[in-house]
């Protein structure tokens, strides 16, 4: 039988606007897709509250969780007043409670000039720290991202949506967690 792996994100997840990463994992998995283009923490908080009461983690081994970057873009966020790491911990909480295995995927590389790259570093550390409390694996794709772009150039096509090669370096990062082959 098939490991079920639900992914819970944004637009990088739904992967309707450039490449997916999704497309990258192995179809050794049951994938069960709920990326939302446009979605923040909170609305992903509220989406899988909805999901629990449907029912939607029974079976679920595993939960990724992409989520974030749109607190930052879109809304300017800067994370004084705590709400994007209690919704975040919420959201660990419920998949922990739900006996799933948590997989995390930090913050992404915003290649938008002029963007304050330390919003990046703030938000990536608090879901680090989250994802160790929740004894969850933690994909430092911002890292992965700004060396592959060192060589490969650009890694969005449009400052924040992934390319091609971002889509596959972060689909192969989950597979190879999925698979227990790495820790990364």
């Amino acid at each position: 039988m098939k490991k079920k792996v639900l992914f819970l994100g944004d637009s990088l997840t739904a992967g309707e606007i450039g490449s997916a990463y999704i497309r990258y994992v192995d179809n050794d998995f049951d994938i069960v897709n709920h990326g939302l283009n446009g979605d923040d923490v909170r609305g992903a908080l509220l989406r899988l509250n909805g999901i629990v009461n449907r029912g939607g983690l029974d079976g679920v081994d595993t939960v990724v969780v992409q989520i974030g970057i749109n607190d930052i873009i879109c809304f300017g966020y800067e994370f004084q007043d705590g709400s994007f790491e209690n919704n975040y911990e919420q959201i660990l909480k419920i998949v922990s409670k739900a006996g799933c295995d948590i997989i995390t995927v930090g913050l992404t590389l915003v290649e938008i000039p002029g963007f304050d790259m330390s919003l990046l570093d703030k938000g990536c550390a608090i879901i680090e720290k989250l994802t160790k409390q929740y004894n969850g694996t933690y994909i430092d794709i911002l890292s992965k991202l700004t060396e592959a772009a060192k060589t490969d150039g650009s890694m969005t096509i449009d400052g924040c949506h992934f390319g091609w090669e971002a889509a596959r370096i972060l689909g192969e990062a989950v597979n190879d967690v999925l698979k227990g082959e790495r820790n990364v």
